[in-house]
């Protein structure tokens, strides 16, 4: 992306839905660069309905980075946008694009083998923390393109804790999130008393 194109951006982001809400960090490039892609769909006056950022994973594969909807796009843009991206990747030679991961979800479903403890924990919290980040939508909106799923697993040298995990969620952001979607619950909650 040119830098005019970059602060287009930077204002877009500002219209979205989820703008002003803490967002998770370090799973994907949050400030796109001449290293990503743009691709935007716009409405006949110019203005900006959604954008898809892509990086490069190889020379014929790429990967979604960041998929933002303004707060008054109608609901179906994106699928548009992402037809719309499907089509000029395959007539460019792409052969493969990820639509990027869906945090939680492989747990969630019927796995092949019993879960461990930690694992068992991880699924309780996260049912529970639904109305924090909605995994199962996100799930839904890129399982409509039929994609090939692969699981992404969390390596580390020693044994998987219950405060690793912790730390985990400090540093990508989710208790900023969870913080922010409970005082909003909690809010709300008053507001209707």
């Amino acid at each position: 992306m040119n830098e005019a194109n970059q602060h287009h951006f930077e204002q877009f982001r500002r219209e979205t839905k989820h703008a002003h809400k803490p967002q998770l960090r370090h799973l994907f490039r949050e400030n796109p660069s001449r290293a990503c892609r743009c691709f935007v769909f716009r409405s006949c006056s110019g203005q900006w309905l959604a954008a898809i950022t892509l990086s490069a994973r190889g020379l014929t594969e790429v990967h979604t980075e960041l998929m933002l909807r303004h707060r008054s796009a109608p609901g179906d843009i994106m699928e548009s946008l992402v037809a719309g991206i499907f089509e000029i990747l395959k007539s460019e030679g792409f052969l493969e694009w990820s639509l990027g991961e869906v945090p939680f979800m492989m747990l969630m479903q019927n796995p092949e083998e019993p879960l461990t403890p930690i694992e068992q924990l991880m699924v309780s919290l996260v049912s529970n923390w639904k109305h924090v980040y909605d995994f199962e939508g996100l799930y839904r909106f890129k399982n409509k393109f039929a994609p090939l799923w692969r699981p992404v697993m969390l390596c580390t040298n020693r044994n998987l804790s219950p405060f690793m995990l912790a730390q985990l969620a400090v540093s990508m952001g989710f208790t900023d999130i969870l913080t922010h979607e409970s005082f909003g619950m909690f809010r709300q909650s008053l507001i209707s008393v």
